[in-house]
């Protein structure tokens, strides 16, 4: 939860974080990976998490939001690779290996929404997106 806290302040990209897709919610309820079958707090986190995913909500830069992220981060801000970051974490914080289907189920996630936010809603909005930089070949 912390984390979604920094992809709101803006401090943290949303492509740097394993996909919390919020079209599971229309899955039909039979399906046991339907999120309302999830305990209940696991599902009251989940919501709000997939909702400000899905939106990949940002609140405004502030001078304070850039003076921090350049206190965070030992490169610049904009040169970090956050697909490469996604997956990062510190040695010690490991506590069992990540299994390759979780690292390819959110690549399999990623690479087709990263296209529709680069060139579906340019035509949605009419006015470009400008972030699409991170488009991948399909």
């Amino acid at each position: 939860m912390n984390s979604v806290l920094f992809f709101v302040l803006g401090v943290y990209e949303w492509s740097g974080n394993n996909p919390l897709p919020p079209e599971i919610w229309l899955f039909p309820y039979l399906l046991p990976c339907h999120p309302g079958r999830m305990w209940c707090h696991c599902r009251m986190v989940y919501l709000p998490m997939s909702y400000l995913y899905g939106k990949r909500f940002v609140g405004p830069i502030t001078s304070t939001i850039r003076s921090l992220t350049k206190e965070l981060y030992t490169v610049p801000y904009h040169e970090i690779d956050w697909n490469e970051a996604r997956n990062l974490c510190a040695k010690e914080d490991h506590t069992t290996p990540i299994h390759y289907f979780r690292i390819s189920s959110g690549d399999l996630y990623t690479m087709p929404m990263n296209l529709f936010l680069c060139v579906g809603l340019q035509k949605i909005e009419g006015e470009g997106y400008t972030n699409c930089n991170a488009v991948y070949p399909l």
